[in-house]
């Protein structure tokens, strides 16, 4: 991991501050993945596949693809981002403090 994505990793999993939309636009990030923009799809489709607890300007899986993050760490983002959108967040931020320790461990055995 370099030394952007290890600051990223950093800011999502203390929600240290959220970025802008804006700011994530400007930048080409905005739905940069293969996520369909809102509005071009089927209502139900929408659910599915792009919920509006989702999208805070950006996508979590788009964010993650952009970065090329691992599964591992693509799971830490992502249940750090998505917790206070769910009825148990804790059990979110348990979800990842799973991957966190998992992926501090391989860290350590990689020595």
């Amino acid at each position: 991991m370099n030394q952007s994505q290890t600051l990223w990793l950093t800011v999502f999993a203390g929600m240290a501050e959220l970025v802008d939309a804006r700011d994530l636009k400007s930048l080409g990030l905005a739905h940069a993945g293969s996520t369909p923009a809102p509005g071009t799809m089927s209502k139900t489709e929408e659910k599915v596949k792009h919920p509006n607890h989702y999208n805070q300007g950006i996508e979590v899986i788009d964010f993650i693809d952009s970065w090329n993050f691992s599964f591992t760490e693509g799971n830490i983002i992502k249940y750090v981002c998505r917790h206070r959108f769910k009825n148990n967040s804790l059990e979110d931020l348990e979800k990842a403090k799973f991957y966190l320790e998992r992926l501090i461990n391989s860290i350590n055995i990689q020595g």
